[in-house]
């Protein structure tokens, strides 16, 4: 037999192909359905069966999950770090709290392969390169690669296992929540390298360069063909999701935004998600607030970022949303209206680190914020 299977279910029978002596056919009983998008194919020349010296693993156990990464043996004195890593991904606060669907997971280590990281079911691939790492050659940055590629894999595993959508449109939702938790993760296990604030000045600030024209499409839009489902893995939704989901946590607050990943394993769509919100708090996201779903039914649905005004005079700050029009290439199009939390800290009071809104802009075109000043030289930073 040529070619093997590395499987995550058990075989129910192996046929010899009757053509071609070199082929066997590896039949499967499928208990439950399967999604298209959650199937995964890799064809490689490697010998990956599970015992001899072929491909060797090194265990990494939690307290629930078995999660080893297999590799070659020349490599073997290179995976330390990488062993060392998956561990603290799994016992870290962030992950601990995506619901788990399986008790074990494969990763392999695949030389030349193309992608960097692909994740699917009970397995997570990742290129080579990408994961082993010699402690005395090797450079800082390349750690730091190491270190984001091991995360990214597993926090996407973890969300495509425990999140299933009704609908291709609201992929979104699963690749920026799983985007987000990467950098979330990475932040908690290692602060001092400051992955979130890299994130705002990459991620973030690509948004904005690329949301401001016809480049990147609303996050959920209504497909039908084959090409409009292929747009929806577009490298923007890649870049967008996140920073409106990011911006969701910030309006919720970590500790609750951490509860409703942990209470709710299977949601159809981000709606869910947001009716979740309440449930959890039993209110809006604050009193007099809004509700998460009104906040977020234009900013997924609508491209282009809003434009806030913020005027000073002496003793008073004013906040205001843009409705004017603008250019995009050869039309004009006027500045989409949302609702708009507003966060600010002042010399008198210093406060970097609650993100929960002190006041809305709704979307009205005579909607207007006043925030008093106590002092005409005094400063203030408003987000």
């Amino acid at each position: 037999m040529k070619y093997k299977i590395w499987p995550t279910l058990s075989p129910a029978s192996y046929v010899q192909d009757n053509y071609n002596e070199n082929w066997m056919w590896t039949n499967y009983v499928i208990e439950n359905s399967i999604s298209t998008y959650q199937v995964m194919f890799a064809l490689t020349d490697l010998d990956l069966r599970l015992s001899g010296e072929e491909y060797i693993f090194h265990p990494t156990i939690s307290k629930d999950l078995f999660s080893p990464i297999w590799t070659r043996p020349v490599m073997k004195q290179f995976m330390n770090l990488s062993g060392v890593v998956i561990a603290q991904i799994l016992e870290s606060d962030w992950y601990r709290k995506i619901p788990k669907t399986v008790m074990s997971i494969d990763h392999l280590a695949i030389p030349t392969m193309q992608d960097d990281v692909i994740a699917k079911g009970r397995i997570i691939l990742y290129k080579e390169s990408l994961v082993t790492f010699d402690e005395k050659g090797d450079s800082r940055d390349h750690k730091w690669e190491v270190v984001s590629t091991l995360a990214r894999g597993m926090a996407y595993q973890a969300i495509d296992n425990a999140i299933t959508l009704s609908k291709w449109s609201d992929l979104w939702f699963k690749t920026g929540l799983a985007a987000l938790l990467h950098v979330e993760i990475l932040n908690e296990i290692f602060p001092k390298w400051r992955f979130l604030d890299l994130f705002v000045v990459q991620v973030q600030q690509d948004c904005l360069r690329l949301d401001t024209d016809s480049t990147m499409k609303p996050l959920s839009y209504k497909v039908r063909t084959p090409s409009k489902i292929k747009s929806l893995f577009s490298f923007p939704i890649y870049v967008k999701a996140p920073v409106i989901l990011r911006m969701t946590q910030h309006i919720m607050g970590k500790d609750r935004f951490q509860e409703i990943i942990k209470n709710y394993t299977k949601v159809e769509s981000p709606t869910d998600l947001w009716d979740m919100q309440v449930k959890i708090t039993d209110r809006g996201i604050g009193i007099g607030d809004p509700a998460l779903k009104d906040v977020m039914a234009t900013r997924i649905t609508e491209s282009n970022y809003p434009l806030i005004h913020v005027h000073r005079t002496d003793d008073l700050l004013a906040i205001s949303q843009d409705q004017e029009q603008y250019n995009i290439g050869y039309y004009r199009k006027r500045a989409p209206s949302h609702l708009i939390p507003i966060t600010f800290t002042t010399w008198q009071q210093l406060d970097f680190t609650n993100t929960t809104p002190h006041k809305w802009i709704i979307p009205d075109p005579y909607s207007e914020i006043f925030v008093p000043l106590s002092d005409k030289d005094g400063w203030i930073i408003v987000n």
